[in-house]
């Protein structure tokens, strides 16, 4: 799976609390993958140009929010214990170099890394070339951020295996065929999981 310059970042989508499976927006597999992705930025960290980890920072009135009129749970509210990282990926983020992008802060969805924020200006000012996507959800935010990557000009590798997906509208035969015809990578296949159970 490893094959990469150090042209490469790394971009790990949105693995928060809420977004486990005691929050308020549940994925299964989410606590388990955040140790999986730890222990490959740890074993890797120093081969990347960056490492970037995103996060939902919705204010307590965003309008995706059911409660709004939107279409989920409310969840990733700022500063509360479910906008957090989670563990262990939360002391990764405190004791390593890491930039963190907030997303979705107004009355946008912010569904990829790039929308509504300088990204990918950061990304080539640095030299980065080519970007791993691993996180949460992988039909949702990895899918977003993937291509959006791709329309931007990076090169593009989704590591399936390094993320979760809630799978809704669409299914991981589906989201790969999507994916690789817009030219992204897919390294090995999706973990086919419960769908999401909204609280």
């Amino acid at each position: 799976m490893v094959n990469f310059e150090n042209d490469t970042a790394i971009i790990v989508v949105d693995v928060q609390n809420d977004f486990s499976e005691e929050g308020t927006l549940p994925v299964e597999g989410t606590k388990d993958l955040a140790k999986e992705i730890e222990a490959l930025l740890n074993k890797y960290k120093t081969m990347f140009k960056a490492i970037v980890f995103t996060r939902d920072w919705h204010p307590k009135d965003h309008p995706s929010f059911k409660e709004n009129g939107g279409k989920w749970p409310k969840h990733c509210v700022q500063g509360t214990w479910g906008a957090g990282f989670v563990p262990p990926l939360d002391k990764f983020v405190k004791e390593n170099r890491v930039l963190i992008i907030d997303k979705a802060m107004f009355n946008n969805d912010g569904y990829s890394a790039f929308e509504g924020t300088n990204l990918d200006h950061f990304l080539r000012y640095i030299g980065v070339n080519k970007i791993i996507v691993v996180g949460v959800a992988s039909d949702y935010c990895v899918r977003a951020t993937a291509i959006d990557a791709k329309n931007l000009g990076f090169e593009v590798e989704l590591w399936a295996p390094f993320t979760r997906g809630v799978w809704i509208e669409t299914d991981p035969e589906s989201l790969r065929k999507e994916l690789e015809d817009q030219g992204i990578k897919v390294i090995d296949n999706f973990k086919k999981i419960e769908k999401v159970k909204q609280r």
